[in-house]
């Protein structure tokens, strides 16, 4: 009874247990398949240049990396994929969104993910810009046009003035009282006014004054006279370092109780200068001053480029004339006590006698000159021997162009005034004899003789000015070369080389320079400098 009793409860026991059984789960996943698979961040920061391994956690299900993206490379770089992780790179500043595709096989549904990192890129190498500061709303002035002696005294007391005009036709007097203004460019337009100048300027340029109005008691200062009509009164303590008379069809006075050190005639006027000084004045009559007419009181030692008129009058006694190219014709009249000693281009000297009025001429390259039959000069004879003809090789010859031209005026693309110096080294005879040297130069259609001159330790030409030429234009060069002549024996028979120098390169204009190229054919040819195309 017991037993059946038994076997009853168990049969009951087992009976409930498989009906619980049967009682479907109210939450059927697991705590480990709760768990959802993530990237190791969300938000990223790097550096220009910085890697970043960027991994999975929470991978209960094994996922596995199938492809990473960027939204723009160019800022933030997946350079490699691997089933558990993913690599990025910064590249520039900046942000990019990386998103990561992974898969499980643990899954028939929803078995794919896709998540993202937003990566910030940053490059503290990049200086953080500075603002600019807040902008005067008064800008400096460095100019300033005056009219009146306050203003002009007010002018010359700002220290951040460079450049003064007066500019007034009232009838007045400015006295520009002692000071050093080296700074500074005084401009001059005023007709009908008067000026006494004790001051020095960088530059002083007269563009109209009343006639003998300008009284120069400074030391130093260099003007320019655009003036047709203008009298120039140097005192007899002040000291003119260079005036250049530039207006055609002028009439100027100079009078120099003081010092002028150089005179300059560039253009076809007359110039008359007078005054108490006994040390003579150099005055340098350019190319375009054809025609020009010096008069003087006072000793000049006058340098002539171009056909002129020299009228020299007492008090102008130990004065010279030198023709300084070829082809050059001087109408001199010498009404002097002394006779005046006349140099041509090629060194051959002679004299015009006291008193008298004469044509001299410097002669076309390689001519001769023959000493004026009213006053006879010296010569010497040459002796009818065979001529030396030994020069060496004119291949080691170098012509040195190192100088360069130094622009006086023009602009960026042409130049109007300047100085080419080039020098000439290497030239040897067999014998050992002396070499002379001598020098066509061609420029801007104009050709320049430079005469014969001893070059066998070397020699250097100047040729002034130069003017007529533009940018990437060229300066022909035809040099001559023979062996000298000696009291036995004429010179030998000419030789030439041929150099192109081509002027390239220009620089700032306001630095006043332009660069020699040189291209030369059988003659070596060296610069002090060349132009880094990548500068201009």
């Amino acid at each position: 009874m017991k037993k059946n009793l038994m076997k009853k409860v168990f049969a009951v026991t087992l009976s409930v247990a498989l009906a619980c059984s049967l009682v479907p789960a109210t939450n059927p996943v697991t705590a480990s398949a709760a768990a959802s698979v993530k990237l190791k961040t969300a938000r990223k920061t790097l550096q220009v240049g910085e890697k970043y391994k960027l991994t999975l956690k929470k991978n209960t299900l094994n996922w596995k990396v199938k492809k990473a993206t960027s939204a723009d490379s160019k800022i933030a770089k997946v350079y490699k994929v691997a089933s558990k992780y993913v690599k990025v790179k910064g590249k520039s500043e900046g942000k990019a969104v990386v998103k990561v595709r992974v898969k499980t096989t643990k899954r028939k549904k929803n078995n794919v993910k896709t998540m993202k990192c937003t990566f910030t890129v940053k490059d503290n190498s990049t200086p953080t810009p500075t603002p600019d500061p807040t902008p005067d709303p008064t800008p400096v002035e460095t100019e300033k046009t005056v009219k009146t002696q306050e203003e002009l005294d007010a002018a010359l007391a700002d220290k951040n003035i460079v450049k003064i005009t007066v500019d007034t036709t009232e009838s007045v007097k400015f006295v520009i009282k002692e000071g050093s203004y080296t700074t500074v460019d005084l401009i001059v337009n005023a007709p009908n006014a008067d000026f006494e100048n004790n001051a020095v300027f960088k530059n002083v340029t007269i563009q109209a004054i009343k006639g003998e109005t300008w009284t120069e008691k400074a030391k130093g200062n260099i003007f320019k006279v655009l003036a047709k009509i203008a009298s120039i009164i140097v005192d007899k303590d002040a000291t003119v370092s260079s005036i250049d008379f530039t207006a055609a069809d002028g009439n100027v006075k100079l009078v120099v109780n003081g010092t002028v050190t150089t005179a300059t005639v560039s253009a076809k006027t007359k110039v008359a200068i007078s005054g108490e000084s006994k040390t003579a004045v150099n005055v340098k009559v350019t190319a375009a001053a054809k025609g020009a007419e010096v008069e003087s009181a006072v000793p000049v030692k006058v340098e002539a480029s171009a056909d002129m008129t020299l009228n020299l009058k007492e008090g102008a006694e130990k004065s010279e004339l030198k023709m300084v190219v070829a082809d050059v014709k001087v109408s001199l009249d010498n009404k002097t006590k002394e006779p005046v000693k006349v140099t041509t281009h090629d060194n051959k000297e002679s004299t015009v006698a006291a008193g008298k009025k004469q044509d001299v001429s410097s002669p076309a390259n390689g001519g001769t000159v023959t000493p004026p039959t009213t006053n006879p000069g010296t010569t010497t004879p040459v002796v009818k021997n065979p001529a030396i003809d030994s020069l060496k090789s004119l291949e080691t010859v170098i012509i040195n162009t190192g100088a360069s031209i130094t622009v006086t005026t023009g602009d960026a693309t042409t130049i109007s005034g300047g100085t080419l110096v080039f020098g000439v080294s290497g030239a040897e005879a067999v014998s050992g004899s002396a070499v002379e040297c001598s020098a066509k130069v061609t420029f801007g259609g104009t050709n320049r003789y430079l005469g014969w001159q001893n070059c066998t330790g070397g020699t250097s030409f100047t040729v002034s000015p130069i003017f007529g030429i533009s940018n990437d234009d060229t300066i022909s060069i035809q040099l001559s070369f023979r062996v000298a002549a000696t009291a036995t024996t004429e010179a030998g028979s000419v030789k030439t080389k041929d150099v192109s120098i081509k002027v390239g390169g220009v620089k700032d204009p306001k630095e006043a320079s332009y660069v020699l190229e040189a291209d030369s054919s059988g003659v070596s040819v060296t610069t002090a400098e060349k132009e880094d195309p990548d500068k201009k």
